[in-house]
């Protein structure tokens, strides 16, 4: 049996559970012989806020490969960005959970109740490029419906990352976009960190590291503020929160860091 490009030894899954399938008892199905292991689903809203009691359901042991990490949510951007913090981590498929019929879990617009909602599981957009970046090639397009997105008055568009392609058709629809809101991968490509789309923001940041020609190369629109015996006030302009992975990178080079 295979899903995805994820070969199972037999047809054999645990099921996804909530107080059920931890770590524990998911190590114990896979002792009798399950064929991939799916954990129990994990508000991305609560992964969002930091909460201690989830971040511990995230723990995923060696030998449990394959396992299926399952989120929930009803807000397409937390959970796109939660995905995206999330995976590094050892699981082999990630799934979105749109099955739970408990009460609680439907009157907040999640599990079972997105199938209501196609408009929140489902994008036409208006592709104006593919690029690589990272390992992955990702697909930059406008959403057709912008009333749909978090920043609706970007004049760029937002970014999804191509898995694979299950069907491809060329339809004879065409869109049209004015020269002046053209895209151009250059810039784009000097905003944004980690392929992570956003706001378009302006951030400021005083870093006391060895190499400040390293700062500026990391990042392309990267300016000196300021400079002093103690290091350098440095402003950029970037998109969303890739940037973010890239100050905690820094450690104790990095403070005072704000968007402005």
């Amino acid at each position: 049996m295979k899903i995805g490009n994820v070969e199972l030894e037999n047809p054999y899954i645990l099921a996804p559970m909530a107080g059920v399938t931890d770590l524990p008892f998911r190590l114990l199905c896979k002792e009798q012989g399950a064929g991939l292991l799916c954990m129990e689903m994990i508000s991305a809203k609560a992964l969002q806020y930091k909460n201690k009691n989830t971040k511990a359901l995230l723990a995923i042991h060696p030998e449990e490969n394959p396992v299926s990490l399952q989120l929930f949510g009803s807000e397409p951007n937390i959970i796109s960005e939660m995905a995206k913090q999330i995976e590094e981590l050892p699981f082999q498929i990630l799934d979105i959970n749109m099955g739970c019929p408990v009460p609680k879990v439907v009157r907040n617009g999640e599990g079972s109740a997105l199938m209501k909602e196609p408009k929140l599981v489902s994008r036409r957009v208006q592709p104006v490029g593919i690029m690589f970046s990272e390992y992955y090639f990702y697909l930059t397009a406008f959403l057709e419906k912008r009333n749909t997105f978090e920043n609706p008055d970007d004049l760029f568009p937002t970014i999804y990352r191509i898995d694979r392609i299950k069907n491809l058709q060329v339809l004879d629809e065409h869109f049209q976009l004015p020269y002046r809101d053209r895209f151009e991968e250059g810039e784009f490509r000097k905003r944004v960190q980690f392929m992570y789309g956003g706001k378009l923001q302006t951030i400021r940041f005083r870093y006391t590291g060895p190499s400040i020609e390293a700062v500026l190369d990391r990042l392309p629109t990267a300016k000196i503020i300021a400079q002093d015996e103690g290091g350098w006030t440095i402003s950029a302009e970037v998109f969303g929160k890739g940037i973010d992975m890239w100050l905690k990178s820094q450690g104790d080079y990095i403070k005072d860091v704000n968007a402005v």
